[in-house]
């Protein structure tokens, strides 16, 4: 029992490891010293401010101390895992390790539409002498219902084998670009080449903000140019001299990424064993997700991926 009228000098915290991932996260490198609290309180101020916004806001305009708002009340419990949540989705950099009897997802992409859609011609409106007066839009790639270039990936993984360091070689080839669909990975280099004798210009796009991150001229078969990849996202590749000319590239900061191959097969390998979502996307059906796909050691998961032919997010 309590005695006396004085308050209660009892002192609250959060959990050292939750300490931990918390200034890990705002660039500090342990609890120890003199200031810690000091530092603890800014660290996860930042966080709340960044994350939740507004509600963020509000914890630091209360002057509530972070910490003492998450255990008050003895809800702990209820509020621990909701940070620890958090803290996996935040942005944390991917971990290269040595994945030791990984598991695998294998399967195909099929078309489940009542209607299979034909893939159009473009109209060729510039240099027709050499690039003939229609070319493929290589945007429906679809034989017996199995979809090519369909891109299957896993979401939001932070750790497992190594991220590749090749860098990705796109090349103007009789007025079109090839790969049609790629992957590439963050930081890594992507060499833009023509093998054309006419001029193209490479422009690369953003796909969600529109952004262009650079543009380049290339004026003679042969020459090429070398960017490094500092973004992840869904990048577009278009040429304004042959506005029918373009490609699609999806950067990853990690290797658990694949394209589906002529008939609609793609495998990703050496997953560290858990639970995770798998995303697919494609350029005219948009994008589907697979919840809750469990991978173990050793093993091989089969998965089927469906677009039914409407445009999804």
């Amino acid at each position: 029992m309590r005695r006396g009228g004085g308050k209660n000098t009892r002192k609250e915290s959060l959990p050292t490891f939750i300490k931990t991932a918390i200034l890990k996260q705002c660039g500090l490198r342990d609890i120890k010293g003199t200031n810690k609290r000091a530092r603890l309180s800014a660290a996860t101020n930042k966080i709340l401010f960044v994350r939740y916004g507004k509600l963020g806001s509000n914890i630091l305009r209360s002057q509530i101390k972070p910490t003492r708002w998450i255990m008050e009340k003895g809800r702990a419990f209820l509020h621990i895992p909701i940070l620890l949540l958090f803290l996996a989705s935040s942005s944390f950099a991917y971990e290269a390790l040595k994945t030791v009897n990984g598991g695998s997802v294998d399967g195909v992409v099929k078309f489940t539409g009542a209607s299979v859609p034909q893939d159009p011609e473009l109209a060729v409106s510039s240099d027709m002498q050499y690039c003939g007066k229609t070319l493929p839009a290589k945007r429906y790639l679809i034989k017996d219902r199995m979809i090519k270039n369909a891109v299957v990936y896993i979401k939001e993984i932070q750790a497992g084998k190594a991220v590749p360091s090749e860098p990705l070689a796109v090349t103007s080839q009789k007025c079109e670009f090839e790969p049609h669909v790629a992957l590439a990975f963050k930081g890594n280099k992507i060499i833009m080449k023509t093998e054309d004798p006419v001029l193209h210009t490479f422009d690369v796009h953003a796909s969600l903000s529109g952004k262009e991150l650079f543009h380049i001229a290339l004026h003679e078969k042969g020459s090429s140019v070398t960017k490094t990849l500092s973004k992840t996202g869904l990048l577009e590749l278009k040429c304004y001299v042959h506005p029918w000319q373009h490609a699609h590239i999806y950067i990853f900061d990690h290797p658990y990424a694949a394209i589906s191959d002529e008939n609609g097969k793609f495998v990703l390998k050496d997953i560290p064993p858990g639970t995770y979502t798998i995303d697919a996307w494609h350029e005219a059906f948009g994008t589907i997700e697979i919840a809750s796909v469990k991978v173990e050691s050793g093993k091989t998961t089969k998965l089927n991926l469906e677009f039914s032919g409407e445009t999804n997010r």
